[in-house]
């Protein structure tokens, strides 16, 4: 296994850096015979104290509408954290055991238009 970087992770532990995000359909190939199964998680606009003041301060400079960003979003609203959490504890879960190689956009829609 070819490593690009490895570097001490600021809780303890090595963290090895491989290959960029998008390569994750050849190490879920590469990695599936040892068990491990590899995903991505991309969150859409969620809502955190930081996130929220950002788009407040981006909608203002750029002279948008308060709710521009949730114009984006045919869900209507703005993710909250529990909702990516649920899709990474899915997919830590056994109940996630058969998926692999796949980027989930957890976005409310985002990205489908």
């Amino acid at each position: 296994m070819d490593v690009l970087e490895e570097r001490r992770h600021p809780r303890g532990g090595d963290v090895h850096l491989r290959r960029r995000p998008h390569d994750r359909r050849g190490l879920a190939v590469e990695l599936a015979s040892s068990g491990v199964r590899v995903n991505v998680v991309t969150p859409g606009p969620v809502a955190t104290s930081s996130s929220d003041d950002l788009r407040k301060r981006y909608t203002d400079e750029m002279g948008l509408p308060d709710d521009a960003f949730l114009q984006q979003v045919p869900l209507g609203r703005v993710g909250a954290t529990d909702d990516v959490a649920e899709v990474v504890a899915l997919l830590a879960s056994n109940r996630g055991k058969w998926l692999t190689g796949v980027n989930y956009r957890v976005d409310g829609g985002q990205t489908a238009r």
